[in-house]
């Protein structure tokens, strides 16, 4: 064969190379079926449009079907968990999930460094307003010898703090900081174990948090639950099930929630391996009190229940994950918008908040909200803190408070008896709507 011929017939070669990778994605999907891993966090969001003529004339169509077939190639989760890979172990960099790389390989999400930062500070008069409203819904409850106790869990930012990536920087007030300095000086019962935590470091013989995770490892579980029990027993004057713990188990095999920041990055390998610490629990229950709770919480509550903690301390434990599902144990069982909220906690022994470094921005997750509907003041001095917290929404919404000067202005009255006036409007309002 001549030499013409030969890079000919490379040329025909690379040609069918090209028309069969080109080809692979295609049959992947339709031919090959081979089964691929999902990718951890990402959900298909796009439903197959509908073809309609006015939709195919203005271009709409065409563009919703190649977003749609884009994110249904063949081998994408592969090529996405490749392209990760590279970014990682090559540039230690990375874009998935909201995973922060810190120093020494530690893993952080943004939502937990914005808030040790103080990115998403919210503000002193809005945290304000929320600690007077779980003021008096604790104040509420004790009314029905119901107990109120809120947790503020740990953060892996402010544990981790000297492995934050330089680029961030803190700022002088956080939502913790701010939070934890009101309740202070407020009669809510609370538990700061996010202060704990950082004074146990250097401490203890198991960590409290994984290096590539950012919920508590089992072990700090173990210790939040038991110190959790202690004050419940002296805020409740009650005997509660011991906690006690025989053997710790350190396993190289990562387990529950362990690798979650590490699992949202996608890759094909995570660099570096570590033993983690899983204790085995038992409870001594014989003669002890078992209260039944309600428990307000984002993720951090999970591991009181993978641990098995939740249903051994406790007696009927139901858990409304973020104030929107309800969980008995694992299981799913309904929805808080179905529910009564005065009535079923008027009902328990106890009702716990917990609320992590991450989630500071949705809390109380819609809960005062929605118990200040069901409430009804029946004392003058009721009737007064429901009047201070609607001066206090008015004030915090400019729209509404410029209303009320420009209503002031019209009424040749001051600004502050005006607001006094459009506020008691909405209280009796609000109180009249709730009568039977």
């Amino acid at each position: 064969m001549t030499n013409e011929g030969r890079m000919k017939t490379i040329r025909q070669l690379l040609l069918l190379l090209i028309f069969m990778v080109m080809l692979l994605p295609y049959a992947q999907v339709k031919l090959l079926k081979i089964s691929m891993t999902p990718l951890t966090g990402v959900k298909d969001s796009l439903t197959k449009p509908e073809f309609t003529i006015g939709k195919f004339l203005d271009g709409s169509y065409q563009d919703s079907l190649i977003k749609y077939t884009s994110e249904r190639a063949g081998f994408r989760p592969w090529l996405i968990r490749l392209k990760n890979q590279v970014d990682y172990s090559l540039f230690n960099y990375t874009i998935s999930g909201g995973v922060v790389i810190g120093k020494e390989g530690c893993l952080f999400l943004n939502s937990y460094v914005n808030n040790y930062c103080g990115i998403d500070f919210l503000g002193t008069s809005q945290i304000d307003y929320e600690v007077k409203r779980l003021a008096l819904v604790s104040r509420e409850l004790k009314k029905k010898n119901v107990g109120f106790l809120l947790i503020l869990a740990p953060g892996k930012a402010t544990y981790e703090q000297e492995k934050i990536p330089g680029r961030f920087r803190k700022r002088h007030v956080t939502n913790y900081e701010y939070y934890a300095s009101r309740l202070a000086s407020s009669q809510i019962d609370f538990i700061d174990m996010n202060r704990w935590f950082r004074q146990m470091k250097g401490h203890l013989s198991y960590p409290l948090f994984p290096k590539k995770g950012v919920h508590w490892t089992s072990y700090g579980v173990g210790l939040a639950a038991d110190s959790m029990v202690r004050y419940i027993e002296k805020m409740k004057n009650i005997d509660m099930p011991e906690i006690i713990c025989d053997h710790v188990d350190l396993s190289d095999t990562i387990k529950l929630t362990d690798n979650d920041a590490g699992d949202l990055m996608n890759l094909f390998c995570l660099a570096g391996k570590e033993s983690m610490p899983y204790p085995e629990f038992r409870y001594n229950k014989e003669g002890k009190f078992r209260p039944n709770v309600v428990v307000i919480a984002d993720s951090y509550w999970w591991g009181f229940i993978t641990s098995g903690i939740s249903w051994n301390v406790f007696g009927k434990t139901r858990y409304w994950f973020y104030n929107k599902d309800i969980y008995e144990e694992e299981q799913k069982i309904g929805t808080v918008a179905g529910t009564n909220i005065r009535q079923e906690l008027e009902r328990q022994d106890l009702v716990i908040m917990l609320i992590s470094e991450a989630t500071w921005m949705l809390f109380p997750f819609g809960f005062t909200e929605a118990f200040m509907q069901d409430y009804q003041p029946r004392t003058d001095a009721d009737r007064e803190v429901q009047l201070g917290l609607m001066i206090e929404k008015i004030r915090n919404d400019p729209e509404w408070y410029r209303s009320i000067e420009d209503k002031a202005a019209k009424n040749r009255v001051s600004v502050e008896e005006q607001l006094r006036r459009d506020a008691e409007y909405m209280v009796e309002q609000a109180n009249n709507n709730k009568k039977p």
